[in-house]
């Protein structure tokens, strides 16, 4: 397997990335799309969407129920649906990791890899 380069993301070299609220409709497709261009990508949801959860699945994005957080992500990407008080979200400001909320997010044009 060829070894893919990954664009910088906020400015870090992030090659781990944990989505909260993996399921939903905005944050399910970015999961499964970064997991496709090279990102280690792990996500979690407390209400999981069995069709979401096939797609994540298929996608190689690996779900978990509980994260302990130091040193299993670089970057803690979070639905709008999450509330600030979620244990992952404390334990990753906590840590001091970076944290994004899914509307923030943006991959320019030039970075963007081809999905097949």
């Amino acid at each position: 397997m060829t070894e893919v380069k990954l664009p910088r993301l906020f400015g870090s070299s992030i090659i781990r990335i944990h989505a909260v609220g993996v399921s939903g409709m905005g944050l399910g497709p970015l999961a499964i799309y970064l997991a496709r261009c090279g990102w280690a990508v792990s996500g979690e949801d407390d209400a999981m969407n069995s069709a979401m959860e096939h797609e994540l699945v298929t996608a190689g994005v690996i779900l978990k129920t509980a994260v302990s957080g130091e040193g299993e992500f670089d970057l803690l990407v979070v639905s709008s649906a999450v509330d600030d008080s979620h244990p992952r979200l404390r334990q990753a400001k906590a840590l001091g990791l970076k944290v994004v909320t899914l509307s923030l997010i943006h991959i320019s044009e030039p970075t963007r890899p081809r999905l097949i």
